[in-house]
């Protein structure tokens, strides 16, 4: 009696502690999943800076991000092709977070946090990134990348930033492979088997830690080639979607990289007569190019003509853009629009990407510079539900908060642009570069409290 008495005592204090012990491994391999934040930005100290008005600055290295006082201060590097230097080729924005592509290197998350501060995140994407050019960062539906067998059980039913990575279609020749990251032994002048390199971010995040147990795997840039790209071997140079809601591509075949390249489909479904796979058209030299469009990337793309490839690129009229974008261009005071052609290149929350339109109502031209302009202005723009910024490469700007004003990024050097914008609640992320004709020096951001 005394020995049942005994277990019977005992047993649920070995039950409290196998349970403390679970959940304790529970834990820990919460946080084994979890990245780590670079660098936290407290709202209150703005930026965790010296001078809160000119914001944080970095320089972007290879491999590293380096916190700097100004771009004036930034390190002298060689000028390399914009194809070849690490720099930041777009951002996106979801939610709570926005994302930028680093070319050669993989992404960076920028996430605002419950008590209002900014976590910077940085996640190499490996040799899927690495050997090749990113072309272009975009949000692309989760369901248009492959299966859920192919991509496995985590990822959501949301948008995922995804970089277009491929052999470099401008300078690779110039080059001769210098463009190869160290250390890879995987070769620049190879077309990428799997050219989308997606982040599901929204299964990793801290918010979304909270309300999960165990996760399965660690986060990690995932590589696929969606049914539209065809089998291996087409090198994908040019992907944007445009107004009618279709993809569109540009494609070609390098020389000397069939035999590198897989030749296993994407499975695409049941193929009609119309569709033409873009690597099985993409036969011969480099020089010949083909354009594609399809109605969605897990789709088989059909067959166009250069000129109809070129009319869906097109910006599009002035009064397609918001209404919120509309006021601010025309509130924008800049003699140049006169003599130029204005074009701005708007990011909007929860968008694929980039959109393009007139940036003056009074430019009627279909075809840019068709009317005796000598130059394109670039205006960047972003938008959401609450606000609105357009801005010029020199930082100079309008913004609407609860008011539209007048508004300026820090100055830049000479020889120095920003090169895109996003707004993140309280924060703003500038992408800046020192720039000469096609090539770039110095690249970096701007971390910046509203």
């Amino acid at each position: 009696m005394a020995v049942l008495q005994r277990c019977l005592y005992v047993l649920p204090v070995l039950l409290l502690v196998l349970g403390c012990t679970k959940k304790s491994i529970e834990t820990s391999e919460i946080k084994s999943v979890q990245p780590e934040p670079l660098r936290l930005f407290t709202y209150q100290q703005g930026q965790d800076s010296q001078n809160s008005n000119q914001g944080q600055w970095y320089e972007i290295s290879p491999g590293l991000l380096n916190p700097i006082k100004d771009p004036a201060s930034s390190q002298v590097v060689p000028y390399a092709p914009w194809t070849a230097a690490r720099r930041i080729v777009g951002f996106v924005a979801r939610g709570s977070a926005a994302f930028a592509g680093l070319n050669r290197e993989g992404f960076l998350v920028f996430e605002e946090t419950p008590a209002g501060d900014l976590a910077l995140y940085k996640l190499d994407g490996g040799d899927a990134v690495e050997p090749y050019c990113a072309l272009a960062l975009m949000l692309v539906p989760s369901a248009e990348l492959g299966t859920n067998q192919n991509l496995g059980q985590s990822l959501t039913a949301e948008s995922v930033p995804a970089l277009l990575v491929a052999r470099d279609p401008y300078f690779g020749d110039l080059l001769n492979g210098s463009g190869t990251a160290a250390g890879s032994s995987v070769s620049s002048q190879l077309v990428p088997e799997k050219p989308f390199v997606y982040l599901d971010w929204a299964n990793f995040s801290p918010q979304a830690l909270q309300a999960q147990a165990i996760l399965s795997q660690s986060i990690r840039p995932q590589a696929v080639r969606p049914a539209a790209f065809g089998i291996g071997a087409s090198n994908v140079e040019a992907l944007t979607r445009s107004s009618d809601g279709r993809w569109y591509m540009k494609v070609a075949q390098p020389n000397g990289t069939a035999s590198a390249a897989s030749a296993s489909p994407v499975s695409p479904g049941a193929a009609s007569a119309s569709p033409v796979s873009p690597a099985a058209a993409s036969t011969g030299s480099e020089s010949s190019k083909h354009y594609y469009a399809a109605p969605a990337l897990n789709q088989e793309a059909t067959r166009i003509s250069q000129g109809d490839y070129q009319n869906a690129l097109y910006p599009e009229p002035f009064g397609n853009m918001p209404r919120a974008v509309q006021t601010l261009m025309r509130a924008f005071s800049d003699s140049q629009r006169k003599k130029h052609y204005p074009v701005l290149q708007l990011l909007k929350k929860d968008s694929y990407g980039l959109e393009t339109f007139v940036a003056d109502p009074e430019t009627k031209n279909t075809v840019p510079l068709s009317g005796g302009e000598t130059e394109i202005v670039n205006f960047l723009g972003y938008t959401d539900s609450e606000k609105a910024l357009v801005i010029l490469p020199d930082g100079r700007g309008v913004i609407r908060r609860s008011k539209i004003e007048a508004f300026a990024l820090p100055p830049l050097p000479e020889g120095f642009v920003y090169t895109g914008v996003v707004l993140i609640n309280r924060w703003l992320i500038a992408s800046w570069e020192e720039q000469e004709s096609f090539a770039v020096g110095a690249a970096g951001f701007l971390v910046l409290p509203l």
